[in-house]
């Protein structure tokens, strides 16, 4: 009997069962897609990866079947070879949804064929990080793309079509009405700033801006290198501020503020963007004052 699986899982299923079909043609194709047949697929189908964005790649898993009359040898081969094809076009999927700041996602610069070409080399030298044939006869791959680095990223393939070739913008200085309270409030040197937006609905992107209450963008694309921007990434992400504190990029003291909103951009709902209050908003510039965390994008968001 054949077990129940969701529309979207079976659509995935169906489209699979194709792509397997296709993609062998060394072999004859099965002779039918059967019950059974869709079930497998559809099993493999539920688990096909992720982008994340705190682990800064995009891991996607494919799966193939072998053709039902192919010799042991031969199906193994033209299975591993579908499970490559399903895994870079899930890779593909996912960085067509990313992205790139409140009014924009990857897929939109596809009109770019320099931008699809890019993406797709990408995605065409991804690492594999694990494969095999599992005892249902599936044969699984698992693939990594990494989000930053000069070269081979997704960044590296589609933020050179977005970004400015004007200098970057200076940061705002601490204000001069700034209380001795909010001053006295920033001691020794910060190594990094963690904004704890935990709880707003904030979602993950290339190009994120901190506004603070009063309306002042403090970060944002404009005041970074492209390149660092693109090697780098504007912004870490993690799930708790411990996490944060863990990574490189915050260093060793860290300034850590909280978050009061998530918002989108001017024509577009999509929350990337995060608001601190005015007072955090200077403590984060006071520290940018004196060790210029900002311009090395050591900065983490908490989702």
């Amino acid at each position: 009997m054949m077990k129940h699986f969701s529309k979207a899982t079976m659509k995935k299923a169906a489209a699979l069962s194709a792509l397997l079909m296709c993609a062998a043609p060394l072999a004859p194709a099965p002779s039918g897609v059967t019950g059974s047949y869709i079930a497998s697929v559809a099993a493999a189908a539920e688990s096909k990866g992720d982008l994340d964005w705190a682990n800064e790649e995009v891991v996607a898993v494919g799966y193939g079947l072998a053709p039902t009359n192919a010799s042991p040898a031969q199906g193994r081969i033209l299975a591993r070879r579908s499970a490559i094809v399903n895994a870079q076009r899930e890779a593909l999927d996912f960085i067509k949804g990313a992205s790139i700041d409140a009014e924009t996602v990857v897929e939109n610069l596809f009109a770019s064929d320099k931008v699809s070409s890019r993406v797709d080399g990408v995605i065409r030298n991804a690492r594999i990080v694990d494969e095999g044939m599992q005892e249902d006869g599936v044969y699984f791959v698992k693939i990594s793309v990494p989000l930053y680095g000069a070269t081979g990223s997704v960044a590296s393939a589609v933020l050179p079509s977005v970004r400015s070739n004007a200098a970057p913008a200076p940061f705002l200085t601490p204000s001069a009405s700034v209380s001795q309270a909010v001053r006295s409030s920033v001691q020794g040197t910060y190594t990094g700033v963690i904004i704890d937006a935990s709880g707003l609905g904030l979602k993950p992107t290339f190009s994120p801006v901190v506004y603070d209450t009063a309306g002042r963008a403090i970060y944002g694309a404009t005041n970074i290198d492209p390149d660092l921007a693109i090697s780098k990434g504007m912004v870490g992400y993690a799930d708790s501020v411990e996490a944060a504190k863990g990574l490189a990029r915050a260093g060793s003291n860290p300034l850590v503020v909280k978050a009061v909103e998530a918002k989108g951009g001017a024509s577009a709902n999509n929350l990337v963007n995060v608001v601190v209050s005015a007072d955090d908003a200077e403590r984060i510039l006071i520290a940018n004052e004196k060790s210029n965390l900002l311009a090395d994008a050591a900065v983490i968001f908490i989702r």
